[in-house]
């Protein structure tokens, strides 16, 4: 992907398992291939595991997070889902283990569009969200202005 006109890609975000693009303190593109995710059997226990099947109804478990249906999408030619996230539980919630070590999740008053994206072979997550949580609904239009122009190379 080329970093569209007035986003920037930061230093330490392409990575096998990230690519991210930001408009600085306005808000941000993560694309994903997870290796590993974060299982919560209870709210308490994490374990590392091996991603789902099923991201849309691995996040709808998830202890923490508000999800919400949001459509069925195309992106880059993919097809998808589009769930509406938000953590105004807690403070952040892991949810994948990324391959420099870090650790990717939902911050508190986190409020963002995932994309579960279906490759064939896996799945691709784009999570698309505001610096600041109240500039969702704003940031949430540039964000698929920005998506319309996507292309996936294989």
């Amino acid at each position: 992907m080329t970093t569209p006109a007035g986003w920037e890609q930061p230093s330490d975000a392409d990575l096998p398992d990230l690519f991210a693009v930001v408009e600085s303190g306005i808000g941000y593109i993560d694309f994903l291939e997870p290796t590993q995710v974060y299982n919560r059997p209870t709210e308490t226990d994490f374990e590392l595991a091996d991603p789902p099947a099923d991201y849309a109804a691995w996040l709808n478990e998830y202890p923490f997070l508000r999800v919400d249906p949001a459509g069925e999408v195309t992106v880059g030619g993919l097809q998808g889902t589009r769930l509406e996230v938000s953590n105004n539980v807690t403070d952040e919630v892991a949810l994948f283990k990324l391959s420099d070590g870090s650790d990717y999740g939902v911050s508190y008053r986190q409020h963002s569009y995932a994309y579960i994206l279906d490759s064939g072979d896996n799945q691709i997550i784009v999570i698309c969200g505001p610096e600041r949580g109240p500039n969702f609904e704003d940031f949430a239009a540039k964000c698929e202005d920005v998506l319309s122009t996507v292309e996936f190379g294989r």
